[in-house]
């Protein structure tokens, strides 16, 4: 009962005491809490959320949302390298390709950041036929964009600038 009233309220307390209670939603609670809207800023309060829901969770799509929300917001604390790792166990329990796209993109993200240039560029061919075969319009928009920006460190302005059209 404490949970339901704290639905509304307060997410962080709404996960604890479902948490506490055993109860099976737990895993996504903390999900919901991590992503609650904030000052905009990821923050290490958002990462020990999803960590917790990842601890708890038991089945295979709270597994999958919570890894790859980790993979972002690690991505967005500078975490680079434990971001790629959290996409790559994102990407071992994805069951369909549009899941498995996300994680794509979110190994293509991180992997610009390390200069693992060749690998964003091959996670992206395969990011962009997922999304292709699924229509997923935003996804196809993202692969361009970041191809678009692998494309202009390497000088290949042209392609930098057709990617990026193709994104808009």
């Amino acid at each position: 009962r404490a949970a339901d009233w704290f639905a509304g309220r307060d997410l962080v307390l709404h996960a604890e005491h479902l948490d506490r209670a055993g109860d099976a939603a737990a895993p996504l609670a903390y999900l919901a809490a991590a992503r609650a809207p904030g000052d905009g800023v990821p923050d290490r309060a958002g990462a020990a959320a999803v960590e917790r829901g990842l601890a708890l969770a038991g089945e295979r799509a709270d597994v999958y949302a919570l890894t790859r929300f980790q993979g972002e917001i690690l991505h967005d604390l500078g975490a680079i390298p434990e971001s790629v790792a959290a996409f790559e166990r994102t990407l071992a329990v994805a069951e369909a390709e549009v899941e498995r796209c996300g994680a794509w993109l979110g190994l293509a993200a991180g992997m610009r950041m390390l200069d693992r240039l060749d690998d964003a560029f091959a996670a992206l061919d395969r990011a962009e036929v997922a999304a292709s075969a699924a229509g997923l319009e935003a996804e196809l928009a993202r692969v361009h964009h970041l191809r678009g920006n692998l494309c202009f460190p390497l000088g290949r302005l042209q392609e930098c600038l057709r990617a990026h059209e193709l994104a808009l």
